[in-house]
C-alpha cells in the first residue's frame, strides 16, 4: 500500500474521468436515452424513445465493429455516429445537416450537464496536487471528443487543474485495451519517471495500467455502482407514476396543483423557442414576471438558454402607443371588446388624466361617468371627436407615447427588424400583441407564445399567435374545455408585484414605465398571492430536477398534466373555492373598477329553487356569465350540484379526449 508521502512523490497523476472526477445522478447508459427524449423534440422524429435508443445503439455497435476490422479499438467517432443517425433517423430533407449535428452536439452536452456532480474527494486531491505543481492528464474511454470534456470540466470550474485530456475517441485506442495507455507514453515516456493511474475500474484503471508500468491508485466507489443499481431500478418505473406521486404530496387548498399546468406550458414554450432559433423572448408584465421566473428555472442547468427581458407593457399602454392620428383611427381594439362604457372608461384607457377628463365633459356638457349604451355610436363620441381640447391632448400624447414607446423597445438592445418580437404571456386574446403589432406598422414579426388561446383578434401573416396548452382558433386543442373551466385561476396566480404599466415617461436619455399602483391590489398579492407563489415555484422545481434526469415523451403527458388540472377544475376542495372568493381584480383598461368574485351570502329558498329551474331549463344561459361553474352553482345557492356538475365535466371533457386519444 502506497503511503501519503510516496503518492505525494509521483512525476504524473492520471486520472479516470467518470465516477472519479466526475459522477452522475443516473446509470451511465441512461443518460444516451436522455439524448434520445432531447432529439426526439427538437427534430421532431416520429418514432418512440425506445426506437430512436435502439437505433443509435445499433449504428455504434455497428462502427465500432467496422473500426476493429480496420485495425483499431472497439471505438467510434462521434461525427461519424451522427452521420450515420442522420439518414437512420429520416432526418434528409427535413433538418439541415448542420442543423442536425449541432443540435445532438449541444444534447449530448446538456444531458451530462444536468446529471453530472464533482467527486469532492478527488476534487480536494486534485487542489492538492496543483499547489504542489504536479502534472494532471486525464486519460479516459468515452465517445464524445476531447473538446466536449474540456467544456464540462469548465462547466464544472476544474478545467484549469487539467493539463492534457486522452480520450479513445479522438485515437480510436482505449484503456481496456491498454492501447490507450500505449499512445500515452509515446508522447510520456515513462522512463525515469514515477506515474500514477486513478481511477475506480480494477480492469481498465488499475490491473491495464499496471502492465505499462504506472504505479495505481483504486478509488473504491461501489457505492456509486450501487446507487446505479438503484436508479434502473428506478427508471422502469413509470414517470406518470413520479409526477403523481409529487401530485399527491401538494397541498390542493392553495392551488398548488397549478404547478403542473405551469410546468407543461413552460417546457413547451422552451422547446418551441429552441427549435425556432428564438434567441430573445419578451415576457409581458404583469403575469409574465412569474412566469419568467419559472422559465428561467427551467433552463438554469441547461447549455441552450434563450434570454429572457421583462416587457412593462399592459393594453393601456401600448394601446395609446399604438394609435393612429385621430382622422384615421377607428379605436378598433377599445371597441371589439368594450362598447357599454362611459366618457371616463374611454378617456382613461386612452391615458387621459382625470383633471382633462373632467374639463372635456364640462365642455360637452355632459356627466363624464354615465355609462353609454353603445359608447362609438353615441352622440357623445361623435361630439368628442370634434372637442378641440381633446383633439388637441390626444395628438400630443399619442406622439409622445409612440416616441418614448419606441424608445422602450430599443432599450432591451434586441434587433427586432431581424429577429422579430417574440411574446410570452398568460393569453386568451392578445390585445397587447395586437397593439404591438398596429405599433410596429405591421411590418416586423411578432409571434404570441400563449398558456392558452381563446380567440385570434386581428389576423394577419406578421402576427402569429400560439395557444401552447389550449386553444381553440384552428379547431380545439386535446382537453381544451379542461383548461378552459376557470382561465382566471391562471390570471389570479400569475399576479404580480407591481401594478400595471400606465404610460412611458423620458426623462433625459433613459425610459421609465409608470404604473397605476392600486393598494388593493399590492396587499392581495403580498398576502395571498406571493405566498403561494413561493410554494408553486418549489414544486416547479422539484418537479424539474425530477424529470429533466426522466425519460421520457414530452408529448406522450398531456393527459397526465390534464387530468390534475381536471380535478382541480372540477373537483375543488371546499378552501380552493373559499380561496377564489378572496381574490378581486382591478379592470384598467376599457372599465376601470373592482372585479370580485364572490356575489352574495346567502339566498332565499325561492330564489334558490328559481335558480334551480333556471339551470334545468336552459344550463347554457344559467353558466353564461361565470367565471367557473363551480361558483355559479354556489352563487345560485345550488352547493349541492357541484359534485354531480364536476363528475358531469369530467366524464364529458376529460374522459371523452382521453378515449378519443387511444
Amino acid at each position: 500500500m502506497m503511503n501519503q508521502v510516496e503518492f505525494l512523490e509521483n512525476d504524473i497523476y492520471f486520472f479516470d474521468i467518470f465516477d472519479t472526477i466526475v459522477k452522475r445522478k443516473v446509470e451511465p447508459e441512461y443518460v444516451k436515452k436522455l439524448w434520445c427524449k432531447e432529439i426526439k423534440k427538437r427534430c421532431k422524429i416520429n418514432s418512440s424513445i425506445e426506437n430512436i435508443y435502439n437505433i443509435r445503439n445499433e449504428k455504434e455497435c455497428h462502427l465500432c465493429k467496422e473500426n476493429e476490422k480496420n485495425g483499431f479499438d472497439q471505438e467510434f467517432k462521434y461525427e461519424s455516429l451522427l452521420n450515420e443517425l442522420y439518414t437512420s433517423y429520416g432526418l434528409d430533407g427535413k433538418i439541415d445537416k448542420s442543423d442536425f449535428n449541432q443540435i445532438a452536439y449541444n444534447s449530448e452536452l446538456n444531458c451530462e450537464l444536468l446529471v453530472q456532480s464533482v467527486c469532492e474527494d478527488t476534487l480536494e486531491l486534485l487542489k492538492e496536487l496543483k499547489k504542489r505543481n504536479k502534472k494532471i492528464i486525464c486519460i479516459t474511454d468515452f465517445y464524445m471528443p476531447k473538446v466536449f470534456l474540456e467544456q464540462l470540466f469548465e462547466y464544472h470550474g476544474i478545467k484549469a487543474y487539467i493539463d492534457k485530456f486522452f480520450v479513445s475517441s479522438e485515437y480510436l485506442m482505449t484503456k481496456r485495451s491498454g492501447s490507450l495507455y500505449r499512445k500515452v507514453l509515446q508522447e510520456f515516456p515513462i522512463a525515469g519517471k514515477k506515474y500514477i493511474m486513478i481511477g475506480d475500474n480494477r480492469y481498465s484503471d488499475i490491473e491495464m495500467a499496471q502492465r505499462f508500468g504506472f504505479s495505481t491508485k483504486w478509488l473504491d466507489r461501489s457505492s456509486q455502482e450501487a446507487y446505479y443499481r438503484k436508479m434502473e431500478n428506478q427508471h422502469k418505473r413509470d414517470v406518470k407514476a413520479t409526477i403523481n406521486t409529487l401530485y399527491n404530496n401538494v397541498n390542493r387548498s392553495n392551488y398548488e396543483d397549478i404547478s403542473f399546468s405551469l410546468y407543461q406550458y413552460i417546457e413547451k414554450l422552451y422547446y418551441y423557442l429552441l427549435n425556432n432559433k428564438v434567441r430573445n423572448v419578451f415576457f409581458l408584465s404583469r403575469e409574465g414576471e412569474f412566469l419568467k421566473k419559472l422559465f428561467e428555472q427551467y433552463q438554469q442547468n441547461r447549455v441552450e438558454k434563450i434570454n429572457t427581458h421583462y416587457f412593462m407593457v399592459s393594453r393601456k399602454a401600448t394601446f395609446m402607443a399604438s394609435l393612429e392620428p385621430l382622422e384615421s383611427e377607428t379605436f378598433e381594439m377599445i371597441f371589439r371588446q368594450y362598447i357599454h362604457i362611459s366618457l371616463y372608461d374611454f378617456l382613461m384607457s386612452l391615458g387621459f388624466q382625470e383633471m382633462e377628463i373632467i374639463d372635456i365633459a364640462k365642455e360637452l356638457n355632459i356627466d363624464y361617468k354615465t355609462k353609454e349604451e353603445d359608447f362609438p355610436r353615441s352622440v357623445t363620441y361623435d361630439n368628442l371627436l370634434k372637442n378641440d381640447t381633446f383633439c388637441r391632448l390626444y395628438e400630443s400624447r399619442r406622439t409622445e407615447q409612440k416616441n418614448n414607446f419606441l424608445m422602450y423597445i430599443h432599450s432591451f438592445g434586441v434587433d427586432i427588424e431581424k429577429e422579430g418580437m417574440y411574446l410570452v404571456d398568460v393569453g386568451w386574446k392578445g390585445t397587447i400583441q395586437d397593439n404591438i403589432f398596429k405599433f410596429l406598422d405591421e411590418k416586423i414579426e411578432v409571434v404570441g407564445l400563449y398558456l392558452g388561446l381563446v380567440a385570434l383578434g386581428k389576423k394577419h401573416v406578421y402576427n402569429r399567435k400560439v395557444g401552447l396548452v389550449f386553444q381553440c382558433t384552428e379547431g380545439r386543442s386535446t382537453y381544451f374545455n379542461v383548461y378552459n373551466e376557470n382561465k382566471s385561476i391562471f390570471e389570479i396566480i400569475l399576479g404580480a408585484s407591481h401594478g400595471s404599466a400606465d404610460s412611458y415617461i423620458r426623462i433625459g436619455d433613459e425610459i421609465q414605465v409608470k404604473t397605476a399602483e392600486q393598494e388593493k391590489e399590492a396587499e392581495l398579492f403580498r398576502n395571498l398571492i406571493s405566498p403561494i407563489q413561493s410554494h408553486i415555484y418549489s414544486i416547479f422545481k422539484e418537479l424539474k430536477d425530477e424529470l429533466e434526469i426522466r425519460k421520457y415523451d414530452i408529448d406522450g403527458l398531456e393527459e397526465t398534466w390534464a387530468h390534475i388540472h381536471a380535478n382541480m377544475v372540477y373537483f375543488p376542495t371546499k378552501d380552493q373555492i373559499e380561496l377564489f372568493y378572496k381574490i378581486y381584480h382591478f379592470e384598467n383598461f376599457g372599465v376601470f373598477e373592482f372585479t370580485k368574485f364572490k356575489t352574495q351570502d346567502k339566498l332565499s329558498l325561492l330564489k334558490r329553487v328559481n335558480n334551480l329551474r333556471l339551470l334545468i331549463k336552459d344550463h347554457g344561459k344559467f353558466f353564461a356569465t361565470s367565471f367557473w361553474g363551480v361558483i355559479a352553482l354556489k352563487d345560485a345557492g345550488l352547493s349541492f350540484l357541484i359534485k354531480v356538475y364536476g363528475k358531469y365535466k369530467y366524464k364529458r371533457y376529460f374522459m371523452k379526449e382521453r378515449e378519443n386519444n387511444k
